[in-house]
């Protein structure tokens, strides 16, 4: 059987791109950062559009108030908490991806459901029922259906897989021509 033997020295471009792979797996911070960018715009696409990760269009709501075929609902009505879905790193090598702030708070809602329930006026003497000019003591929420925001699809996987891929090329890319 033949051999031979190739060296990467220092001076190699061979060398100094496995350097550029190495050094990615070390502090692979910027390959996250990129991924968390392009999972977020997919969630908020998605969040967008009215569908769960798997892309099944959400469950409609029944509550009254709010027009039929409406896909936002209450929890979308103003698009605050959309605006809340953030990512970052914890210790250079984890990515998370959620929401954040009070805007955030009704996320867990929207991806969990929840059971019905009264609301009492606290600070007040009644509740404002939106637009309508009504005013109740108490009111009875019908609770909400889950309505998953985030999640690991496949299509998150492929995303995921595309962007290292991509970024992986272009560091290729990058040594050939310096």
């Amino acid at each position: 059987m033949a051999s031979f033997t190739v060296e990467l020295d220092r001076d190699n471009r061979y060398r100094r791109l496995l350097d550029d792979l190495s050094s990615m797996l070390d502090d692979p911070s910027v390959i996250l950062y990129a991924l968390g960018r392009a999972l977020v715009r997919a969630n908020q696409a998605r969040h967008q559009q009215g569908l769960d990760p798997e892309g099944t269009p959400w469950k409609k709501l029944k509550h009254p108030g709010y027009p039929a075929g409406r896909v936002g609902g209450p929890l979308n009505r103003t698009g605050a908490m959309l605006r809340t879905l953030n990512y970052g790193l914890e210790d250079n090598h984890t990515l998370r991806i959620g929401f954040s702030g009070a805007e955030g708070d009704p996320a867990r809602y929207h991806q969990e459901g929840s059971r019905a329930h009264d609301i009492k006026a606290k600070n007040r003497k009644a509740l404002r029922l939106g637009a309508l000019g009504i005013y109740r003591k108490r009111v009875h929420h019908p609770g909400l259906p889950a309505r998953p925001l985030l999640g690991w699809p496949e299509s998150d996987r492929q995303l995921v897989e595309k962007e290292l891929v991509d970024y992986l090329r272009l560091t290729l890319e990058r040594r050939r021509n310096g």
